[in-house]
């Protein structure tokens, strides 16, 4: 099986992090090594009550492919500054995401990850 990292930009304000949150969870099922690198604004994916009410047809709604996601204990990193920026904590973390630094995204690409952004 392939490993993938799927990087995120956006929050709940575009369809796109149901996009790629729709994808990680099909890798995931599919028996692939996934991680979800938040960025930017999508560190707010991680946040406890923040995705509760996305939802873009036809896509299941936001909070419940992140909340899928990490019960099925995929990897989710958010990026450290990216979080400090936004002035968020650790305790304001969903349960399973990691504030790191890139290292950790790096690493996996250097070991051949494939590699989706959105």
């Amino acid at each position: 099986m392939a490993k993938i990292v799927v990087i995120i930009s956006h929050g709940s304000n575009s369809d796109k992090s149901s996009i790629a949150m729709t994808i990680a969870n099909a890798a995931k099922s599919g028996g692939h090594e996934v991680a979800v690198f938040l960025t930017s604004d999508a560190v707010y994916l991680a946040k406890h009550g923040y995705a509760d009410s996305s939802v873009y047809r036809p896509f299941k709604g936001l909070e419940e492919l992140v909340n899928s996601y990490l019960e099925a204990k995929g990897t989710m990193w958010a990026c450290a500054p990216c979080v400090i920026h936004r002035g968020l904590k650790n305790e304001d973390m969903l349960e399973g995401v990691v504030v790191t630094g890139a290292g950790s995204l790096l690493e996996w690409i250097a070991a051949g990850a494939q590699t989706v952004c959105y």
